[in-house]
Order: C-alpha cells, then structure tokens, then sequence
C-alpha cells in the first residue's frame, strides 16, 4: 500500500532536508487523497506520522530513520519550514476530524496551526485566510455562531487586503476583473486559489448571519460568493455552481428578498457538498461535512493543504 511504501522511505529520510519535507508532504498528500475518498483511517495514520516525524525534528529525535551518530532526523531543515509543515498537517488533522465528527479535536489542532502562523516571521496571508476558514467551519460544527463567523471575517479581511487594499468589495472586484481582462482573460493560478477561500468564507459568513438571524447581511455575504464564483471561478465551476444553488435556497426561505423585519430566525445553515469542496488549484483544503473548508496540500502557497 502507499502507506506502507511511505514507511519505507521514511527509514531512508536521514539527515536529508530535502527527504525529509518531501516525506512530510508526500503523508499529507495521501492523507488528502483518502479524505476525499472517505478512507478516514489510513488519512489519520498518514497524518499521525506526519505529526510524529515533525516532532522529532523538532525535538532533535531519530524516529524510524537511519540517523548517524551526533545527526537529527531532517538534518538542518529550517525551523520555518518545519512550521509551514506543521501548519499544513495541523490543518489536514483539523479536517479529518471535523469529517469524523470530532469537532472540539478539529478546533484544538486548527488553533495549534494559526499559533504558528501568527507567530511565523513571515506569515503567509493566504495560509492564514484558510486556517481563518476552518476553525469558521469547525466552531459551525459545534454551533459557536458567533466564533465561527468571526473567523470567517477574518479571512475575508486578510484576503481583500492582499487582493485589493483599501478598496470596497465592489471596486476591489471591479479592479481585479480589469487587470483580468486586460492579461487575455486567463486566471493566475493563485487567484483561483485565492477566490476559492474567499467564496467559502463570504458563504460561511452568510450560513452564520443567517443563524443569527442577521439576514440582510446573510443575503449580501451569499451575493458576494455568488459574484466571486461567476466572474472568477467561472459560472460552469463546481463551487460556483453550489454557491447558485445555495443561494436560490436561500432566497426561497425568504421569499426571494431579504427585510430587516418580520423574518424568523433561520435553524441551520447551508452546506456546501463535499464533492464541491474537493482539494485542488494546487492548494485547497479538502471538504468539510458541514461547511466550506480546504485541505492544505502544499505549505506555503495558500491553504490547500497537498
């Protein structure tokens, strides 16, 4: 099996940087694999191991490998990138557990994750954004209303900041799709990363007013992740045809216009499916049973987390 061969080379990592985060990722990467295809044991031994291995090197330990004598396990790998690989496993192991209906588990390793980034010396924005995004989606889990949509501001704080600084929503999108068209109309990579975390968080903003029974600003947040999918994701994307949906649902529980009066407090949230919220673009989280939510598949371009 693929974990099995993963042992293998984790006997041959040594002193070796470079095999040391490739093992890392590599259990990261399967642990992803099996989330989506529901396999949640093999992805918490694969994450389990990715765990240990980082703890070793930081503790200066041998693990299983063949380390000679005054070496450590990884060698000289660089504490910043021993966090980066912290943050992503801490991230996958914040998923898996809320997909394994262990939400105070989940929350307990995704605060780990956002200690570490916010104690980093050069934080990276997006990485925080999605940690943001799963602890919204976690604390939604456990019915923390207000947790969960403070969590989900702060991501979309941190990414229109760095997407568009200083600008309004409406003129940040306005920016963005014109510096779009005038490159020929492809998205960059990292956009598409980018919009994906910030459609979900403006949708688990949205499912978190609406529970508040705020649904005039629940109806603004669902625009919003409608508009982002449309124009960036594009309208045949997954995600943003999920977000559609959701948000006629929504409509349709309010009779297609949002007052400020006379509506009754919504019971619960929408869900995004679990096939929309698949790992992909080259970094998003994997998917949560309740909410938006992005598996980390390669630490230091964003939070997906492989």
């Amino acid at each position: 099996s693929m974990v099995a061969e993963l042992g293998r080379e984790e006997r041959d990592v040594g002193s070796s940087p470079l095999k040391f985060s490739a093992l890392v990722k590599k259990y990261n990467d399967v642990a992803v694999g099996c989330m989506e295809g529901s396999s949640m044991d093999q992805s918490l031994v694969c994450l389990l191991k990715a765990e240990k291995l980082l703890e070793n090197a930081v503790q200066g330990g041998k693990g299983d490998g063949d380390v000679g004598p005054g070496e450590r396990l990884g060698g000289d790998v660089s504490s910043e990138q021993i966090q980066r690989l912290q943050s992503m496993t801490y991230n996958n192991l914040g998923c898996l557990y809320r997909r394994m209906d262990e939400p105070e588990t989940s929350v307990s390793y995704l605060q780990k994750a956002l200690m570490i980034e916010m104690s980093s010396s050069n934080p990276q924005v997006n990485e925080l954004a999605s940690t943001h995004l799963n602890l919204s989606a976690s604390y939604s889990v456990l019915h923390k209303d207000v947790e969960a949509l403070r969590h989900g501001e702060r991501a979309i704080v941190l990414l229109q900041g760095q997407l568009w600084p200083g600008l309004s929503f409406r003129d940040g999108m306005e920016k963005l799709l014109t510096k779009i068209a005038k490159e020929g109309g492809a998205v960059p990579r990292s956009l598409l990363r980018d919009a994906h975390v910030l459609s979900m968080a403006y949708h688990n903003v949205g499912t978190q007013n609406e529970r508040l029974g705020r649904i005039r600003e629940a109806q603004v947040s669902f625009n919003r992740a409608v508009r982002i999918g449309e124009k960036i994701l594009g309208p045949s994307d997954r995600m943003t045809v999920t977000l559609q949906m959701n948000n006629r649902m929504f409509l349709q529980r309010y009779g297609g216009v949002a007052k400020s009066s006379g509506l009754q407090r919504s019971r619960s949230g929408v869900s995004l499916s679990k096939a929309t919220l698949a790992a992909g673009a080259g970094s998003l989280k994997s998917g949560s049973s309740s909410k938006a939510a992005h598996a980390r598949t390669k630490p230091g371009v964003g939070k997906g987390k492989k």
